[in-house]
């Protein structure tokens, strides 16, 4: 699937079927995080089916799932901040997760490829054009 429709699915779901997808092994999630003091996360399914249950107040302005902090190395559900940085984006500046927020400011070369059908036909005429030239001069 591609990373733009992957995002897409993801933000137009339920979080109780992202997490159920989690658990199936269909996606992917982060280890269960385990503070420096040895707090222990819920596994990130479970974290998802709290939040979904709690419906807090605040949601992103993008994908209009509830915001929570989970800590991890990227985003993987709506919703989700995962670094500190992020969670104060999203409860003081912007209300936009960092699942939306990554994907919006994704670096060029993670976004989807340009259809280049008009490029190819661009080069495709320069190419007559410079043999009609050359077959005119010999």
């Amino acid at each position: 699937m591609k990373a733009n429709d992957d995002f897409y699915t993801l933000r137009d779901q339920d979080l109780m079927l992202t997490a159920d997808e989690m658990e199936a092994g269909q996606r992917e999630f982060p280890a269960t995080h385990v503070t420096n003091e040895g707090v222990s996360y819920p596994s990130f399914p479970d974290a998802l089916r709290r939040v979904a249950q709690a419906d807090p107040p605040n949601k992103c302005v993008s994908c209009r799932k509830p915001g929570y902090y989970y800590p991890a190395d990227k985003p993987y559900a709506p919703g989700h901040c995962y670094s500190e940085q992020g969670r104060l984006e999203f409860t003081r500046i912007s209300s936009c997760c960092e699942f939306c927020f990554d994907y919006m400011f994704r670096e060029p070369e993670e976004e989807e490829p340009m259809d280049d059908s008009h490029a190819r036909l661009e080069d495709a005429y320069n190419y007559e054009q410079e043999a009609r030239a050359q077959d005119g001069s010999d």
